[in-house]
């Protein structure tokens, strides 16, 4: 290599060097400042994920709780239908999923006075008693008759 080609070669990483100097600045400027505003989103992210969590749940409960009082239909006899088709509507869906009967109401979460759970070979019988009447439906017999209470409730919820 010549001698003048060399100089040249020289002059030039000389004037480029401040350049490149503040090239690499500013890279490690930025790498340094991205964690933090990465961390300030993360925390508002996590902040509103969390406040829509605690709505939603909130929601679920209010709409949960607000269902029909079933001690407050002054027909005893339809309430004990309406209940006793809730109950059979909620062994089915458990047996569904679970692959069968559960061994008390409890393993649901119903613990509704009145109502009676038997298990049986191949079955269940749920036994609602009320002043005037005894309702008792065995697993397998057909919904629709407790159906319709369910219709006549939801139409008119004040009997």
């Amino acid at each position: 290599m010549s001698r003048a080609t060399e100089q040249t070669r020289l002059r030039a990483s000389a004037s480029a060097t401040p350049y490149l100097k503040e090239i690499l600045e500013n890279e490690a400027a930025i790498a340094t400042s991205r964690p933090g505003k990465r961390r300030k989103f993360q925390v508002v992210l996590l902040f509103a994920l969390l406040t829509l969590a605690l709505g939603l749940t909130a929601w679920n409960v209010q709409t949960m709780s607000s269902g029909p009082d079933l001690r407050a239909f002054p027909d005893e006899a339809l309430s004990a239908q309406y209940t006793v088709y809730l109950i059979a509507t909620s062994l089915e869906a458990y047996v569904d999923s679970a692959g069968t009967l559960p061994l008390t109401l409890e393993e649901l979460n119903i613990d509704e006075e009145g109502v009676e759970y038997f298990r049986q070979r191949g079955g269940y019988e749920l036994v609602a008693e009320t002043a005037d009447r005894r309702i008792i439906y065995r697993s397998g017999d057909d919904l629709s008759a407790l159906a319709r209470v369910v219709d006549q409730l939801e139409r008119d919820p004040t009997p």
